[in-house]
């Protein structure tokens, strides 16, 4: 989701801290267009690799950290929050659930 973008985007080393705050301030403006914004939590997942994402568990606990303090402070623009956990299938149930599918 956007709050996603903007957490890699806060937690890059090669952006400006001026360029961060532009980028924050530009993509929140979208948070309220999304249908459902779901917080899936990293806990209980072992980290992949795929030669694409990092394996390094601190920057992926930066990462969550910053996602959550996005959710917290951004609620008040989502229309719909939910919080996924679990297994893969526990994850697709949970989703199917908020859905009502």
């Amino acid at each position: 989701t956007v709050l996603d973008v903007i957490a890699f985007t806060l937690n890059a080393e090669s952006i400006t801290s001026s360029d961060k705050t532009s980028f924050e301030f530009f993509a929140s403006r979208f948070i309220s267009e999304y249908d459902w914004i779901f917080y899936v939590t990293p806990s209980g997942v072992d980290i992949e690799d795929n030669s694409v994402r990092t394996t390094d568990s601190s920057y992926r606990n930066q990462i969550d950290q910053t996602i959550k303090y996005l959710c917290s402070t951004n609620l008040d623009k989502i229309k719909n929050f939910g919080i996924i956990s679990g297994s893969n299938e526990d994850r697709i149930k949970q989703i199917k659930s908020y859905l009502n599918l």
